[in-house]
Protein backbone atom coordinates (compact mmCIF):
# COMPACT_ATOMS: atom_id res chain seq x y z
CA UNK A 1 0.00 0.00 0.00
CA UNK A 2 1.90 3.20 1.14
CA UNK A 3 5.28 3.13 1.97
CA UNK A 4 5.79 6.73 2.82
CA UNK A 5 4.11 9.85 3.27
CA UNK A 6 5.73 13.22 2.70
CA UNK A 7 3.90 16.64 3.13
CA UNK A 8 3.26 19.48 5.18
CA UNK A 9 2.60 19.15 9.30
CA UNK A 10 -0.61 20.57 9.83
CA UNK A 11 -1.53 19.53 14.10
CA UNK A 12 0.52 17.07 16.33
CA UNK A 13 -0.17 15.60 19.31
CA UNK A 14 1.96 13.00 21.51
CA UNK A 15 -0.01 9.96 19.53
CA UNK A 16 -0.58 11.67 16.15
CA UNK A 17 -0.51 13.60 13.49
CA UNK A 18 -1.97 15.13 10.53
CA UNK A 19 -0.04 15.64 7.43
CA UNK A 20 -1.27 17.41 4.48
CA UNK A 21 -0.42 15.68 1.47
CA UNK A 22 -1.46 17.19 -1.66
CA UNK A 23 -4.52 18.80 -0.10
CA UNK A 24 -5.56 15.39 1.74
CA UNK A 25 -5.39 15.14 5.17
CA UNK A 26 -3.70 12.13 6.80
CA UNK A 27 -4.10 11.14 10.21
CA UNK A 28 -0.81 9.08 11.47
CA UNK A 29 -0.61 7.36 14.67
CA UNK A 30 3.06 7.63 15.87
CA UNK A 31 4.97 6.82 19.16
CA UNK A 32 6.29 9.77 21.72
CA UNK A 33 9.54 9.60 20.51
CA UNK A 34 8.65 10.39 17.03
CA UNK A 35 6.41 12.97 18.55
CA UNK A 36 9.20 14.49 20.72
CA UNK A 37 11.45 15.03 16.91
CA UNK A 38 8.71 16.73 15.25
CA UNK A 39 9.58 19.77 13.28
CA UNK A 40 7.21 22.92 13.70
CA UNK A 41 3.95 23.10 12.57
CA UNK A 42 3.94 23.95 8.94
CA UNK A 43 6.97 22.45 7.92
CA UNK A 44 7.68 19.20 5.23
CA UNK A 45 7.72 16.03 7.00
CA UNK A 46 8.50 12.67 5.94
CA UNK A 47 7.41 9.35 7.52
CA UNK A 48 7.50 5.44 6.99
CA UNK A 49 4.17 4.20 7.00
CA UNK A 50 2.72 1.21 8.16
CA UNK A 51 -0.55 0.44 7.22
CA UNK A 52 -3.06 -1.65 9.47
CA UNK A 53 -6.45 -2.73 8.05
CA UNK A 54 -8.69 -4.37 10.98
CA UNK A 55 -12.08 -5.30 10.43
CA UNK A 56 -13.01 -2.41 12.64
CA UNK A 57 -10.46 -0.12 11.69
CA UNK A 58 -8.27 1.25 8.64
CA UNK A 59 -4.69 3.02 10.38
CA UNK A 60 -1.64 4.41 9.27
CA UNK A 61 1.72 4.25 11.78
CA UNK A 62 4.38 6.48 11.21
CA UNK A 63 8.11 6.37 11.77
CA UNK A 64 11.23 8.67 10.82
CA UNK A 65 13.43 5.71 10.34
CA UNK A 66 13.36 2.15 7.95
CA UNK A 67 14.81 0.56 11.14
CA UNK A 68 11.51 2.02 13.34
CA UNK A 69 9.59 0.87 10.94
CA UNK A 70 10.70 -2.45 10.06
CA UNK A 71 10.62 -3.59 13.96
CA UNK A 72 7.45 -2.09 14.50
CA UNK A 73 6.20 -4.86 11.98
CA UNK A 74 7.86 -7.48 13.72
CA UNK A 75 6.09 -6.46 16.64
CA UNK A 76 3.07 -6.39 15.50
CA UNK A 77 3.45 -9.78 13.97
CA UNK A 78 3.55 -11.25 17.54
CA UNK A 79 0.50 -12.56 18.99
CA UNK A 80 -0.74 -10.22 21.77
CA UNK A 81 1.31 -7.48 20.15
CA UNK A 82 -0.93 -4.94 18.89
CA UNK A 83 -0.28 -2.14 17.39
CA UNK A 84 -0.95 0.16 20.69
CA UNK A 85 1.29 -1.80 21.78
CA UNK A 86 3.86 -1.75 19.94
CA UNK A 87 3.86 1.83 19.83
CA UNK A 88 4.15 2.25 23.59
CA UNK A 89 7.34 0.08 23.26
CA UNK A 90 8.69 2.27 20.67
CA UNK A 91 7.84 5.57 22.57
CA UNK A 92 9.66 4.34 25.44
CA UNK A 93 13.16 2.86 24.11
CA UNK A 94 15.34 3.35 21.79
CA UNK A 95 15.26 0.80 18.69
CA UNK A 96 19.13 -0.44 19.03
CA UNK A 97 18.81 -0.85 22.72
CA UNK A 98 15.70 -3.11 21.91
CA UNK A 99 17.31 -5.18 19.77
CA UNK A 100 20.60 -5.77 22.09
CA UNK A 101 18.13 -6.04 24.93
CA UNK A 102 16.44 -8.89 22.77
CA UNK A 103 19.72 -10.32 21.46
CA UNK A 104 20.85 -10.44 24.70
CA UNK A 105 17.86 -12.03 26.38
CA UNK A 106 17.41 -8.96 28.65
CA UNK A 107 14.09 -10.14 30.48
CA UNK A 108 14.75 -7.25 33.26
CA UNK A 109 15.34 -4.80 30.96
CA UNK A 110 12.31 -5.58 28.58
CA UNK A 111 9.81 -6.03 31.49
CA UNK A 112 10.16 -2.64 32.59
CA UNK A 113 8.83 -0.77 29.16
CA UNK A 114 5.79 0.24 29.70
CA UNK A 115 2.69 -2.20 28.72
CA UNK A 116 5.12 -5.34 28.45
CA UNK A 117 5.65 -7.06 31.67
CA UNK A 118 7.34 -10.63 32.06
CA UNK A 119 5.37 -12.67 30.02
CA UNK A 120 5.57 -10.28 26.67
CA UNK A 121 9.30 -9.95 27.45
CA UNK A 122 9.72 -13.97 26.81
CA UNK A 123 7.44 -13.28 24.28
CA UNK A 124 9.53 -10.65 22.36
CA UNK A 125 12.83 -12.55 22.96
CA UNK A 126 11.77 -16.05 21.26
CA UNK A 127 9.60 -14.49 18.88
CA UNK A 128 12.14 -11.74 17.71
CA UNK A 129 15.53 -12.96 18.43
CA UNK A 130 15.83 -14.66 15.43
CA UNK A 131 14.29 -12.07 13.23
CA UNK A 132 16.66 -9.28 14.15
CA UNK A 133 19.18 -9.47 11.29
CA UNK A 134 20.86 -6.56 11.76
CA UNK A 135 21.91 -6.04 15.44
CA UNK A 136 23.79 -2.78 16.85
CA UNK A 137 27.03 -4.59 16.97
CA UNK A 138 26.95 -8.20 15.68
CA UNK A 139 29.81 -9.26 18.22
CA UNK A 140 28.57 -7.56 21.44
CA UNK A 141 24.70 -8.66 20.82
CA UNK A 142 25.56 -11.74 20.40
CA UNK A 143 27.47 -11.83 23.59
CA UNK A 144 29.00 -15.41 23.17
CA UNK A 145 32.75 -14.15 23.86
CA UNK A 146 33.06 -14.63 27.81
CA UNK A 147 35.21 -11.24 28.17
CA UNK A 148 32.72 -9.55 26.51
CA UNK A 149 29.72 -11.22 29.11
CA UNK A 150 32.65 -10.53 32.03
CA UNK A 151 32.97 -7.05 31.53
CA UNK A 152 29.57 -6.44 31.28
CA UNK A 153 29.16 -8.20 34.71
CA UNK A 154 31.49 -5.99 35.91
CA UNK A 155 30.52 -2.49 34.61
CA UNK A 156 26.97 -3.36 36.68
CA UNK A 157 28.57 -4.49 39.79
CA UNK A 158 30.16 -1.17 39.66
CA UNK A 159 27.27 -0.15 40.01
CA UNK A 160 26.35 1.15 36.34
CA UNK A 161 22.61 0.27 34.80
CA UNK A 162 23.12 -2.47 32.06
CA UNK A 163 22.01 -0.40 29.39
CA UNK A 164 24.74 2.32 30.07
CA UNK A 165 27.21 -0.82 30.54
CA UNK A 166 26.37 -2.00 27.00
CA UNK A 167 26.44 1.08 25.46
CA UNK A 168 29.75 1.56 26.77
CA UNK A 169 30.94 -1.78 26.01
CA UNK A 170 29.78 -1.36 22.72
CA UNK A 171 31.69 2.52 21.77
CA UNK A 172 35.09 0.62 23.04
CA UNK A 173 34.18 -2.70 20.90
CA UNK A 174 33.61 -0.45 17.60
CA UNK A 175 36.24 1.86 18.54
CA UNK A 176 39.42 -0.81 17.80
CA UNK A 177 38.86 -3.66 15.58
CA UNK A 178 40.83 -5.74 18.16
CA UNK A 179 40.42 -8.51 20.87
CA UNK A 180 40.41 -6.66 24.23
CA UNK A 181 41.37 -8.58 27.27
CA UNK A 182 39.34 -8.25 30.02
CA UNK A 183 40.67 -5.38 32.30
CA UNK A 184 41.53 -3.15 28.80
CA UNK A 185 37.82 -3.68 28.02
CA UNK A 186 36.77 -2.25 31.09
CA UNK A 187 39.17 0.17 31.06
CA UNK A 188 38.18 1.38 27.91
CA UNK A 189 34.60 1.13 28.72
CA UNK A 190 34.63 3.16 31.47
CA UNK A 191 36.53 6.04 29.98
CA UNK A 192 33.55 6.39 27.57
CA UNK A 193 31.07 6.69 30.47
Amino acid sequence: MFEFLRGALVQSFPNKVILDVHGVGYGIHISLKTFQRLPKIGSELLLHVVSVIREESHSLFGFFTLQENYIFKQLIAINGIGPKVALIILGHVEVEDLQLAILQNNLFFLSKIPGVGKKRAERLVIELKDRLIEPVNKELASLNSGVLRDALSALTNLGYQTLEAQRAIQKAVASEDKEFSLSELISKALKSI
